[in-house]
């Protein structure tokens, strides 16, 4: 079995980088299988940032590539997920393969706080590529751990993407199936500002007396939003007012 190169993260949510990222490492050769291993709670990460772990699995799942494989393997240990835990667990359920992991520059400042942080160097492959702010370093903490400076380097971070969303964009961040179910769901407010435009053009609609078209604003909310409540009201009010006036054209 060749390498199976482990990409950790929360994916809060995944974007065009971190599927740019897995398909340098498989087209590279510096991978046979990609393994994206979500984090439902990183110890470093407060959990009230975080999208729902199944929704960010979800995502995960939408926007990988071929040979990219998404692992939840973290959903069933205890909480918070530690690297060293998750290695130990994977390579007794594969003893087959040869793991190593992959991490952003930003990260290599932290490795010493994490959870055997020493042994995880000593007896891991570690494979680090560049974080815009963080340019890699000249002298690495372990002969076991490889630069690499041709990675594909992007400017932003998921912080920077769910701003974005909050904001009205993101577009260009995110797979287009990602970007759907983001609004599908209401991830990061992203739908919040697709709502508010709907609303007012169907309110200006209804009081124009366009009952077509106000309802079909109306319904898109309630896509975005099911639960919205004024949005509702309006649904079933312009549809009591459909009823009445085709019981009236059809019963005189």
């Amino acid at each position: 079995m060749g390498r199976t190169v482990l990409f950790f993260g929360s994916f809060n949510p995944i974007h065009l980088g971190h599927v740019a990222m897995a398909r340098y490492l498989l087209d590279g050769g510096l991978a046979d299988e990609a393994w994206l291993v979500i984090s439902p709670q990183n110890p470093f990460k407060k959990s009230s940032e975080l999208a729902p772990e199944e929704r960010r699995l979800a995502m995960a799942r939408l926007a990988a590539g071929e040979g990219t494989v998404v692992c939840d393997v973290e959903f069933s240990m205890p909480r918070p997920s530690y690297t060293i835990d998750t290695l130990r667990r994977l390579r007794a359920e594969h003893p087959d393969r040869e793991f190593a992991i992959l991490i952003g520059s930003d990260n290599l400042a932290q490795l010493g706080s994490w959870r055997e942080g020493g042994k995880l160097l000593a007896e891991c492959d570690f494979l680090l590529y560049p974080r815009e702010g963080w340019p890699l370093p000249s002298v690495l903490p372990s002969p076991r751990m490889t630069a690499l400076a041709d990675a594909p380097l992007w400017p932003y971070s998921s912080t920077a993407v769910r701003q974005a969303l909050r904001e009205g964009g993101g577009e260009q961040m995110v797979t287009p199936e990602v970007m759907a179910y983001i609004k599908r769901y209401n991830l990061y407010g992203a739908a919040s500002h697709e709502v508010a435009a709907l609303l007012a053009e169907g309110r200006a609609l209804y009081r124009a007396g366009e009952l077509d078209g106000a309802l079909n604003c109306f319904i898109r909310v309630r896509a975005l939003d099911p639960d919205h409540r004024e949005a509702g009201e309006f649904v079933e009010q312009i549809s009591e007012i459909f009823e009445f006036r085709y019981k009236d054209i059809y019963n005189p």
